[in-house]
């Protein structure tokens, strides 16, 4: 007579793929794998293809490039035991955009001046400096404060950029002293 042994390992839970629908180009890439608590480890999927292997549960590169957008998937092992598929997560990758900021001075002290920042699509301007209340427009108009402006501007997807400008003024040439050294013409 002779005996087996089986052993049956339970397979793990199908994982579910979370993190943020879009992320900004630049910023932390990171994914975690719910559902899956006792995995040995974690195979990350782009676009059907093996992107890499994690002991952890999380997936994070210091760099969010547009390379990595697209469907994501995770499969968590433990010993030889295979969970199902997660369910596909596409993840969108904002561009990142430049940022320029000038103005036309100097200027003389009392005059206006016009901030200039640059123009993108129905983003929102924060500008801050020597001026409080600085309208959140795209081309503000202040008084001419000397010293040091900036301007952050924030897209629909929450990317952020920021820039500066420094704001010169001149003073107004004082008279102090008027002269008249003219013949007087009747005589």
């Amino acid at each position: 007579t002779a005996i087996t042994r089986v052993a049956i390992f339970e397979r793990p839970s199908k994982p579910q793929v979370v993190g943020a629908d879009i992320l900004c180009e630049g910023v932390i890439f990171t994914l975690v794998a719910t559902s899956s608590p006792n995995a040995d480890r974690f195979e990350w999927y782009l676009d059907g293809k093996l992107f890499t292997t994690t002991i952890d549960n999380n997936l994070t590169l210091p760099n969010a490039q547009s390379s990595l957008q697209g469907n994501w998937i995770v499969r968590s092992i433990r010993g030889n035991c295979t969970s199902l598929l997660s369910d596909p997560k596409f993840v969108a990758i904002s561009d990142s955009f430049q940022v320029g900021i000038s103005n036309p001075g100097p200027v003389c002290m009392g005059d206006s001046i016009m901030l200039a920042a640059t123009f993108v699509n129905n983003a929102t301007y924060n500008w801050s400096g020597p001026v409080s209340n600085i309208p959140s427009v795209i081309n503000p108009t202040i008084i001419g404060v000397p010293g040091d402006y900036s301007v952050t501007i924030t897209t629909t997807t929450g990317c952020k950029n920021n820039a500066n400008t420094t704001v010169s003024v001149i003073s107004v040439p004082q008279i102090t002293a008027l002269s008249n050294s003219a013949f007087d013409c009747m005589s």
